[in-house]
């Protein structure tokens, strides 16, 4: 990554290139609580994941090493999270935070989701922010 680059931004641009081609990522996308997550530059990083469950396994157990391979991350962890799903965090290079969530593709049209910048969609269009009218 060029010293001048906005270190996050580019980190999910080459997280998008590495994983377009990938069929078993259902959906990528950037989750949070307001609108600023629709443009670079990412203050922050919330990444989401949506993966058939018969591929769950495989991808989590790759994601320590996809973000090795583009950033030399730190301070990785995951663990289970809510309907047998993956949580976890890391530190990106430049000290940037970055949490992440891998869930199943049938769960991403039936969760409320605040606001979403898609990445990757392949689920015909199911996964969109909730809006709250509070």
């Amino acid at each position: 990554m060029a010293a001048t680059d906005h270190h996050p931004t580019t980190f999910v641009r080459a997280l998008v290139a590495r994983l377009v081609a990938d069929e078993r990522v259902q959906a990528l996308w950037l989750e949070g609580e307001q609108d600023a997550i629709q443009w670079p530059p990412y203050a922050t990083l919330d990444l989401h994941f949506a993966v058939p469950e018969p591929h769950l396994e495989a991808l989590r157990g790759e994601l320590a090493g996809l973000f090795e391979a583009l950033d030399g991350v730190t301070d990785f962890s995951q663990q289970q999270a809510p309907l047998k799903g993956y949580a976890g965090s890391a530190v990106l290079s430049d000290g940037t935070p970055l949490s992440y969530r891998v869930e199943r593709t049938s769960q991403v049209g039936k969760l409320p989701r605040r606001a979403v910048n898609v990445l990757i969609d392949r689920t015909g269009g199911m996964l969109m922010p909730g809006f709250s009218f509070e």
